[in-house]
C-alpha cells in the first residue's frame, strides 16, 4: 500500500470538503437559521447521496455521463429546478407560530431527504470522482474498483466531518443573531437566497 498517496487523497479532500461549495453553504446556512440538528441531518443527507455517486463510478457507470452529455444537462436543470423550488418556498413561507416551529423541529427528518435528493441532482458529483479518484490510487495488487470504494468512503466521512463543524460553528453564529431580535426578520430570508444563489451557479458552471 502506498500510504503517501493515501496520504495525500485525504489531504486534498479535506481541502476540497472546506471549499464553498454548494453543499457546505447550504449547511451553513440551515445552521445559522434553523440550528445544529437541522443542519447535521441535512449534512447527512448530502454525505449518504456520495454513496449512490461511489456506486456509480465503482460499476463504470458515470462514464455514461460523459458519452451522453444530454444525461448530465437534464439532471443538471432537475437540480436546479428542485433548488429553484425550495428557494421560491422559502420565500413564500408566512413566519411561523411557537407551535408551528415545535411541529416543523419533530419534522427534521424531511431535511435528510432533501439533503440525499440534492447530491443526487447534481451529476458533477459522479464526473468529479471520476476524474479526480483514479489520480490517487494506493494499492497494485488491489482492483480499481475496491479502492474507489474506499476512496469514496473516505471521502464521504471526511465530508461529514467538516459539514458537522461547519453545522455547530453556524449555530452559535445564528444564537448570536438572534440574541438580537432587530435582525429575526432578515434571518427567514438566508436559507432560500442561499438556496437561490446554489442554483444559480449551478446553472452557470455547467455551461448549459
Amino acid at each position: 500500500m502506498d500510504t503517501e498517496t493515501l496520504t495525500r487523497f485525504l489531504i486534498a479532500i479535506f481541502l476540497l470538503a472546506l471549499a464553498p461549495g454548494p453543499d457546505l453553504l447550504y449547511v451553513l446556512a440551515l445552521s445559522i437559521s434553523k440550528g445544529v440538528k437541522t443542519a447535521i441531518i441535512t449534512a447527512l443527507g448530502l454525505v449518504s447521496g456520495l454513496v449512490v455517486h461511489t456506486f456509480l463510478i465503482v460499476f463504470g457507470l458515470a462514464a455514461l455521463l460523459v458519452r451522453f452529455p444530454e444525461i448530465k444537462s437534464v439532471l443538471i436543470y432537475l437540480g436546479a429546478g428542485y433548488l429553484f423550488y425550495l428557494s421560491i418556498s422559502g420565500f413564500l413561507r408566512k413566519n411561523q407560530s411557537s407551535e408551528q416551529l415545535l411541529e416543523v423541529k419533530e419534522r427534521t427528518q424531511r431535511y435528510y431527504w432533501r439533503g440525499v435528493t440534492m447530491n443526487l441532482l447534481n451529476p458533477k458529483v459522479s464526473l468529479f470522482f471520476l476524474a479526480f479518484f483514479p489520480g490517487f490510487l494506493f494499492h497494485q495488487t488491489w482492483s480499481v474498483q475496491l479502492q474507489f470504494g474506499i476512496m469514496g468512503m473516505l471521502f464521504m466521512l471526511v465530508s461529514l466531518l467538516v459539514f458537522s463543524t461547519v453545522a455547530i460553528v453556524g449555530a452559535r453564529m445564528g444564537n448570536y443573531l438572534k440574541a438580537n431580535n432587530s435582525r429575526l426578520p432578515l434571518m427567514r430570508y438566508f436559507t432560500p437566497t442561499v438556496l437561490f444563489l446554489i442554483a444559480i451557479y449551478l446553472l452557470l458552471s455547467s455551461n448549459l
